[in-house]
């Protein structure tokens, strides 16, 4: 026998049972939406009195706040190596549309391999607390512009020619 309503009370019932399914819908809807976490990075060399170092910048472009620990690299065998951002909470929050910088020397730019011998990073990450890493723009160019730099035979001064004897 099939259901009629019959009074108001079977309207309202059949009201609040279709507003439950939709609110469950929109709450699975919200909840599967996940957390849109979206960095534009940039990469450049910058010189100055001694060694140069990089310019890692970065800008939150997703709709919601990410929340970065530090900024590592991996060199050419695949071993990592992370250096923290020392902040009060363990980590940096970024809102969204927010720009950040952050400077790397040559020196954190190496790894320390199981063979005891220093390898220098092709590629370089931020990440956030989830684990979830953010690759750096240019960032293989700039590693190479500046070791290329530090491998080249350094000028050699002679007596006479380069100062006064």
């Amino acid at each position: 026998m099939p259901f009629w309503p019959q009074t108001l009370v079977d309207y309202f019932q059949i009201a609040s049972a279709i507003g439950t399914c939709g609110a469950v819908v929109v709450s699975l809807f919200l909840a599967n939406r996940g957390i849109q976490t979206k960095l534009e990075t940039s990469c450049r060399v910058v010189r100055g009195i001694g060694a140069p170092r990089l310019k890692v910048v970065y800008r939150n472009i997703g709709r919601d706040s990410v929340y970065l620990i530090g900024v590592g690299g991996t060199d050419s065998h695949g071993n990592d190596l992370l250096t923290r951002f020392i902040a009060q909470d363990g980590h940096v929050i970024l809102p969204p549309g927010a720009p950040d910088t952050v400077l790397i020397e040559k020196h954190e730019t190496v790894t320390q391999s199981a063979e005891g011998h220093p390898k220098q990073f092709v590629r370089i990450w931020l990440e956030d607390v989830s684990g979830k890493r953010f690759y750096v723009a240019d960032s293989a160019e700039s590693l190479s512009e500046i070791w290329s730099e530090m491998q080249q035979e350094p000028n050699r001064l002679v007596a006479g020619r380069d100062f006064p004897a």
